[in-house]
């Protein structure tokens, strides 16, 4: 019983803590967020961007982000992943095709679409 009392005021404790932090905080939330909508056009403002971004260049640093580092990263995982699950039996020859023809399709697009499109320029 002494136990049960002693966990029931650290629980109770623990309660009277957190109400007071909520407290605290509820009570600073109009300032900072005054704060926050002051200062937040000046951050945004801060940036200058001279003659705009094409889509054709955000384009391309999307698929030179998915094609680079991470891409590469990415593909080792599924290769780990995929050699992991065909170890144990989770996965049969069709899956291991299907994900080896996927990552053909990723890190080849460039010279498919070069090949069947043509060099533009």
């Amino acid at each position: 019983m002494k136990k049960f009392h002693q966990l029931r005021t650290e629980g109770a404790d623990s309660l009277a803590t957190a109400r007071l932090t909520a407290e605290r905080v509820a009570a600073h939330r109009p300032a900072v967020l005054l704060a926050t909508m002051l200062l937040m056009p000046a951050i945004a403002h801060a940036q200058v961007v001279s003659g705009g971004t094409s889509p054709t260049t955000i384009l391309d640093n999307i698929a030179t982000f998915i094609l680079g580092p991470f891409g590469e990263v990415i593909a080792v995982l599924a290769i780990i992943g995929i050699g992991i699950a065909f170890m144990i039996g989770r996965a049969g020859l069709g899956l291991i095709g299907g994900v080896i023809g996927g990552l053909v399709l990723i890190f080849g697009a460039s010279y498919l679409v070069t090949t069947f499109v043509g060099a533009g320029g």
